[in-house]
């Protein structure tokens, strides 16, 4: 009967349901920036107070969409109807069902009625949850230079602009101006790192596009560019040097100053260099050691210390989607970024 009963016990105490708190789920923040340009010439720009967008296409007809499934819309209200861009790399055409859109801007939320819009931009940042691992900065010039990784904002000098992108907004440099991302960023040291970005120009020259060095003339730094040498070829290039005879440069192959946009990426594992254009391997090389990546100069985008007086000049075109990862990552991940657009894939 003892054994009976034990026994009794076992099967009673494995029939209840487990005691052990449920792993909490983590709450997806999801954050959808808007710009809505006026007919009179306004603009406002802020965050979609919503949680869903009413939309009608003809595809799928009638429906209420999470604000988190959509990348960007683009929609003229004099040239219906607009096309939207999922999250899933889907696109259709939309026609806004509506009367005003909500959105929290500077100056608090407003209704902005949808018969006053000439046009609409839609970029969603999901909190973080569907980031390429690794991802340490992200800016994606919707109206500002906020950092949307740290929340921190870049100081932008001279004449930078924020006009239509790749992806909602970008940064319009017109020769003259500058982003000041702050001395921690871009200090990688012996580590592997990416940095990856789109890229719009016609300008014939040799430019200065990103990259670390104190002053004019210091012999440890980092920079990318276009033209190779002393060539204004319109093909991408790295610097790298330490200031102790481990140095490299890698130029690339395909010039890329056609006024089309297009996806840089370079990548450093150990002493390799490569560079991606539009997802594909587009040059590589070795250096005759791996480069320490620390200075305590600020990460520029769109110009550098030694503009004008090595040859090169500021930046003159769009950048979007700049963003720097704290790994090498691999030859399908910067594709499935070129393919997406920007660094939410997932």
């Amino acid at each position: 009967m003892k054994t009976a009963t034990v026994a009794c016990l076992t099967l009673f105490v494995m029939l209840l349901p487990s005691c052990t708190p449920a792993a909490k789920e983590e709450t997806k923040v999801v954050v959808t920036h808007v710009t809505a340009d006026l007919r009179d010439g306004s603009r406002v720009v802020g965050v979609f107070a919503g949680k869903t967008l009413a939309l009608d296409s003809a595809s799928v007809g009638e429906l209420q969409m999470p604000v988190e499934r959509i990348r960007v819309i683009e929609w003229a209200s004099d040239k219906k109807p607009g096309q939207l861009q999922a999250a899933n790399g889907d696109k259709f055409a939309v026609e806004l069902k509506l009367a005003d859109l909500p959105i929290t801007a500077s100056f608090g939320e407003i209704k902005v009625p949808v018969g006053k819009i000439r046009q609409l931009r839609f970029w969603t940042d999901a909190g973080g949850t569907n980031r390429v691992p690794g991802l340490v900065a992200l800016w994606s010039g919707e109206g500002d230079a906020r950092d949307s990784v740290s929340g921190q904002t870049a100081v932008v000098s001279g004449g930078v602009s924020y006009v239509p992108g790749k992806v909602g907004q970008a940064f319009s440099f017109d020769g003259t101006g500058s982003l000041s991302c702050g001395n921690a960023l871009g200090n990688f040291g012996m580590n592997e790192f990416t940095l990856e970005f789109w890229l719009k120009t016609s300008t014939k020259s040799i430019m200065q596009i990103l990259g670390k060095r104190t002053v004019c003339g210091a012999t440890d730094f980092w920079g990318i560019g276009l033209g190779g040498g002393s060539s204004a070829d319109g093909k991408v290039v790295l610097w790298v040097s330490n200031g102790e005879g481990i140095n490299t440069d890698v130029l690339g192959n395909r010039a890329i100053d056609d006024g089309a946009f297009h996806q840089v990426a370079v990548t450093r594992q150990g002493i390799l260099y490569q560079i991606y254009v539009d997802g594909v391997l587009d040059a590589s090389s070795s250096a005759n050691g791996i480069i320490n990546f620390i200075n305590h100069a600020s990460l520029l985008a769109g110009t550098g210390p030694c503009v004008h007086q090595d040859g090169t000049q500021h930046f003159k075109g769009l950048l979007d989607e700049l963003s720097l990862y704290n790994r090498a990552l691999s030859a399908d991940e910067i594709r499935q970024l070129f393919d997406a657009g920007n660094a939410e894939t997932h």
